[in-house]
C-alpha cells in the first residue's frame, strides 16, 4: 500500500537506483549524485506515467557523461608531455 504514494514510490526507486550504481567509500559523492538522479528520473516517471521517459534520460546523461569523460582523458593524455628516452 504504501507503493500507492508517488512520493515514497519515487524515494524507494531513488534508493535502489543509488544502491545499483555503489562503488565504494571513495566515491561516496558519485552515490549522492546517482541518489538525485534517481529522484529525478523516478519524478520523470511520475508525471509522465511512461517508464520509456526515464529510461530514454538516462541514457541521453550516460552519453553525455561518455562523451565528456572521453575528452577529459584525450585532454589529460594529449597536454602530458610524454617521457621519451634519449
Amino acid at each position: 500500500r504504501a507503493f500507492e504514494q508517488p512520493a515514497i514510490g519515487v524515494a524507494v526507486a531513488a534508493l535502489v537506483f543509488a544502491i545499483c550504481h555503489w562503488l565504494r567509500m571513495k566515491y561516496f559523492w558519485f552515490w549522492l549524485w546517482a541518489m538525485w538522479e534517481g529522484i529525478l528520473f523516478g519524478v520523470l516517471m511520475v508525471m509522465t506515467g511512461s517508464l520509456l521517459v526515464p529510461m530514454i534520460a538516462h541514457g541521453l546523461h550516460d552519453l553525455a557523461a561518455y562523451w565528456l569523460f572521453q575528452s577529459l582523458v584525450r585532454e589529460q593524455t594529449t597536454s602530458t608531455p610524454k617521457n621519451k628516452a634519449r
